[in-house]
């Protein structure tokens, strides 16, 4: 009487980890890739929308493939750890993340109301709209308010027949309102491990 224990498929199983070292770090850069891709949809479709009103004339300015766009330097499998880089060029998103005091240098700050220099909320001002423009127009004029300079227009001949369209302030404090970087670093923690099993699972089950 006796029980035979055989391992089989050794040849098949050790010709898919042979080249191991290989196939871990072709894993590594795929899962990180499709990472910052994961990151990169849920910042455009999700975390800019909940933060911000978006405006824009033509290409909107936070698109992959724009100038200040949420792009990504992709990895690559030829580097030692690989590593993808996902971010803006928009140095005014600082402000945005970490919050602070924008001051305006020279000039004031022109706060645009919605109904006058915006139409609505998500309205992009149009170049006649601009505080130039209007103070070149004969309608336009400054008066002093209480927090600072408004900018008027007139609307009719009486005293009351005015429209307010700026207001102008030295700074303004800026909330950090975007948490770009908690947001999407915890959304990575998650979503990396998961990324590198399916890419080692399809990196070693195609091993040649």
């Amino acid at each position: 009487m006796a029980i035979n224990l055989r391992v089989t498929g050794m040849d098949r199983a050790l010709s898919r980890v042979k080249n191991a070292p290989r196939q871990i770090r072709f894993a590594a850069a795929a899962a990180v890739n499709e990472t910052a891709q994961t990151l990169q949809r849920h910042t455009i479709g999700t975390l800019l929308p909940q933060a911000f009103t978006l405006r824009s004339r033509g290409a909107p300015w936070w698109k992959p493939g724009t100038r200040f766009g949420f792009n990504i330097k992709f990895a690559r499998r030829t580097q030692p750890e690989p590593f993808a880089v996902l971010g803006s060029r928009a140095d005014w998103l600082y402000l945005q993340e970490e919050g602070g005091t924008k001051r305006a240098g020279a000039r004031s700050l022109a706060i645009p109301q919605v109904g006058t220099a915006r139409r609505t909320a998500t309205s992009v001002i149009t170049p006649r709209s601009k505080p130039r423009r209007l103070m070149e127009s004969k309608a336009g004029f400054v008066i002093e308010g209480r927090r600072g300079k408004l900018l008027m227009t007139r609307t009719g001949k009486r005293r009351t027949s005015v429209r307010f369209w700026y207001a102008f302030e030295r700074d303004a404090d800026i909330k950090p309102v975007l948490r770009f970087g908690p947001t999407e670093g915890a959304l990575a923690r998650r979503r990396l491990p998961l990324e590198f099993n399916a890419a080692l699972r399809k990196a070693l089950a195609t091993a040649k």
